[in-house]
C-alpha cells in the first residue's frame, strides 16, 4: 500500500497549527507538526516530507534559521518550503525568506483556497519527482545489466566459440533492451503528452478571455512553462532517436518562407516582451524552392533562434540566409544560415563544449536561464546527419554568431526566393459559411480543448468519442475536415480512417481531409498515419496556431461543398 505524502507544519502557537491542519485536512496527506525548530529537525530524521510550511517568528530558532538548516541536510535539501508570517510582510523579510531557501512567502491572514491550491501543486510535483526517480532507477538497472554483459564478453574473448556464442546472446539481449527502451519512451511520451495537451489547450483558451493583468501573467507563465516541459520531452526523444539511428531522412520540396516565417512568428511575442529586435535577411539569389528534410531544418533553426532569444536581453536577434558559390555535392547548393545575437555570449573555455549533451552556459545554481542542455547537441547531430557544418563565434558579454552551412538540393528551373522580412501571419481562408469540423477524441478534456479551439477559430464543431460514433455521424452529416485521435477504445483512428476511405457510397464525407491529432510522436509515426490515408498530422499537445494553419491549408486545397449539409 502506498503511503501518503507527508507535510511538516512548524509554528510555536498550537492554535495556529490546529487552524493550518484544518485548512489542509481535505488533502490526502499526513500532517506532522512541531512547535520549535529543534522538534522539526528531529522529525526530519525519521520522515521524508513532500513540503514544509514554516512560521517565521518563533522563540529560539526562527523560521529562517530552520530553513537554512533544512537546505544543508542531504535528506531535506530539496524539500519545498513555504513561509507563513503574520508579522513580516515587507520586501526585506520576503527576500530573507527566499534567500534562506523558501519557494514561497505568504502573509497571514491568508486565503485558505489559495494555500490549498499551492500545496496541491507542490504535491503534484512531488508525485512526478517520485515517478521520475523510479524511472531513473529502472533505466540504471538496465544499463548495469548491459555493462555486466559486456564485461562478461571481454573476459571470455580468449575462447572463440564461446565468444561468438555470447556475442550472439548479447546481440539478442540488446535487441530486447532496445525494444523495451523504445516502447518505454513511446509510452512515456504518449502518457505525458495526453494530459499536457489538456493543460496547454485550456491555458491557450484562457488567454483569449478578458482577465486581470496579474491573472493573465499567471496564465502566460503557466503556458510558457508547459511549452518548456514539452521542449524538454521532445529533446530527450530526439536524442534517443538520433543515437539509436532511428531519425529518418525525409526529402521533399519546400520554400524557406514555409520554414522560417512560422519560427520567427513563434518567438515574436517573447522578443517584444524583452524589447529586442527580431529580424530576417535573406539574400535575393537564394533559390525559392529547395529539396531536403524540412523537419530537420525547421528544428535546427528553431533551436538556434530560440537559444539566441533566450540569452539576449537587449539589442537584436537576426537570421541571415545566403548562398555560397560552390558545393561538393552535385545538384546541390550550399546555403549558409547565420543566427546573430547581441546576448550574453560564451566564454572561450566553454566554446569547445557547447555542443556536448547536457551542457549549459551557466553551470551553477545561480544561473539565470533554464534548460537541460540538449538543444545545441541536437542541432550538431542534425547538421551532421544532413552532411553540413556548424561553427560558433562568440564574445563574452557582446553576443554570439552561429554559422551553419547545409548542402540542399535545388529543383530544376527555380527562381530566387521572394520572402519579405515582415513577420505578420497569413490570414485564414475566407468563407461566407463556416466550415464544419468533426472532432473524434475519446478523452473528454482533449475533446473539449479541440472543440473550443475550433469555435475560437470560427468553425462549427461536432464531436464523437470513438470511430464507431464518427462513422454513424458521417452517414447523415457532411463535414469539411476531421480531427482524428489515433488511440481510442473500440475502433481506433487508423481503422476509422480506413473505413471512411473505402465507404464512398455509405458516407457523405468519404473524401474529407482527415488530420491525425495524437500523442504518438516517435520516429515514423507521422509517416505511418499519412500512409494510412490521413492528410495531416498534429502532435499533442496541440497549438491553436498550428491547428489554424493546418486547417487553412487543407481547406484551401479542397473544393468545399457547403450546400445541403446535414444538421449539426
Amino acid at each position: 500500500m502506498t503511503s501518503l505524502p507527508k507535510i511538516l507544519l512548524v509554528d510555536d502557537l498550537p492554535a495556529n497549527l490546529l487552524g493550518l491542519s484544518t485548512v489542509l485536512s481535505p488533502l490526502p496527506v499526513e500532517l506532522l507538526t512541531a512547535t520549535t525548530g529543534d522538534e522539526a529537525l528531529r522529525l526530519t530524521l525519521n520522515h521524508t516530507f513532500a513540503l514544509a510550511i514554516l512560521d517565521v517568528q518563533m522563540p529560539g530558532m526562527d523560521g529562517y534559521e530552520l530553513a537554512k538548516l533544512l537546505r544543508l541536510d542531504q535528506r531535506t535539501k530539496n524539500t519545498p518550503i513555504i513561509f507563513l508570517s503574520a508579522v513580516h510582510s515587507d520586501d526585506y523579510h520576503q527576500f530573507m525568506g527566499y534567500r534562506s531557501g523558501a519557494v514561497d512567502f505568504i502573509t497571514k491572514p491568508f486565503n485558505p483556497e489559495f494555500l490549498l491550491h499551492k500545496v496541491r501543486i507542490f504535491l503534484e510535483l512531488h508525485e512526478h519527482s517520485l515517478a521520475l526517480s523510479q524511472g531513473k532507477l529502472q533505466l540504471e538497472s538496465l544499463l548495469a545489466e548491459q555493462q555486466r554483459t559486456n564485461a562478461e564478453l571481454h573476459r571470455e574473448i580468449a575462447e572463440r566459440k564461446a565468444v561468438e556464442a555470447q556475442l550472439q546472446a548479447a546481440k539478442e539481449r540488446a535487441e530486447v533492451l532496445s525494444g523495451a527502451k523504445s516502447e518505454f519512451l513511446a509510452t512515456m511520451s504518449h502518457e505525458i503528452r495526453t494530459p499536457l495537451n489538456g493543460i496547454m489547450g485550456m491555458l491557450q483558451l484562457a488567454q483569449t478571455e478578458t482577465m486581470p493583468p496579474e491573472l493573465r501573467e499567471y496564465v502566460d507563465t503557466a503556458l510558457a512553462s508547459s511549452r518548456s516541459l514539452l521542449r524538454i520531452l521532445s529533446d530527450i526523444l530526439d536524442i534517443s532517436k538520433i543515437e539509436a539511428g532511428a531519425m529518418p531522412f525525409e526529402a521533399e520540396d519546400f520554400t524557406l518562407d514555409e520554414i522560417i516565417r512560422p519560427i520567427m512568428l513563434s518567438f515574436r511575442d517573447v522578443a517584444e516582451r524583452k524589447g529586442i529586435d527580431l529580424a530576417i535577411h535573406v539574400e535575393p539569389d537564394v533559390p525559392k524552392r529547395l529539396t531536403s528534410d524540412p523537419g530537420r531544418l525547421r528544428q535546427i533553426l528553431f533551436n538556434l533562434i530560440g537559444n539566441a532569444v533566450k540569452f539576449t536581453t537587449k539589442g537584436s536577434v537576426t537570421l541571415e540566409v545566403y548562398p555560397l558559390p560552390s558545393c561538393a555535392l552535385a545538384g546541390h547548393q550550399s546555403i549558409h544560415f547565420a543566427v546573430v545575437d547581441t546576448g550574453m555570449g560564451v566564454a572561450d573555455e566553454e566554446v569547445d563544449n557547447i555542443f556536448a549533451l547536457f551542457t549549459q552556459v551557466e553551470g551553477t545554481y545561480s544561473r539565470r536561464f533554464g534548460g537541460i542542455g540538449l538543444g545545441l547537441a541536437i542541432v550538431k547531430r542534425l547538421v551532421d546527419l544532413m552532411k553540413g557544418s556548424i561553427v560558433i563565434s562568440s564574445v563574452l558579454g557582446q553576443g554570439t554568431q552561429m554559422h551553419i552551412t547545409l548542402p540542399l538540393q535545388v529543383p530544376a528551373q527555380e527562381d530566387p526566393v521572394g520572402m519579405s522580412p515582415q513577420l505578420d501571419s497569413a490570414p485564414a481562408t475566407d468563407s461566407s459559411v463556416p466550415a464544419r469540423i468533426l472532432v473524434v477524441e475519446d478523452e473528454s478534456i482533449n475533446r473539449l480543448t479541440a472543440m473550443r479551439f475550433l469555435n475560437h477559430l470560427g468553425y462549427e464543431a461536432m464531436s464523437a468519442e470513438n470511430g464507431f460514433q464518427a462513422l454513424e455521424l458521417l452517414k447523415t452529416n457532411l463535414f469539411d475536415a476531421i480531427l482524428m485521435d489515433v488511440q481510442m477504445p473500440g475502433m481506433d483512428g487508423l481503422e476509422a480512417t480506413r473505413r471512411i476511405r473505402v465507404s464512398a457510397e455509405a458516407l457523405t464525407s468519404a473524401n474529407v481531409p482527415i488530420i491525425a491529432v495524437t500523442a504518438h510522436s516517435m520516429a515514423g509515426d507521422r509517416e505511418r498515419f499519412l500512409a494510412a490515408g490521413m492528410d495531416g498530422y498534429l502532435p499533442k499537445p496541440m497549438e491553436k496556431e498550428d491547428l489554424r494553419t493546418t486547417l487553412a491549408r487543407l481547406l484551401a486545397a479542397t473544393h468545399r461543398n457547403t450546400k445541403g449539409r446535414g444538421p449539426l
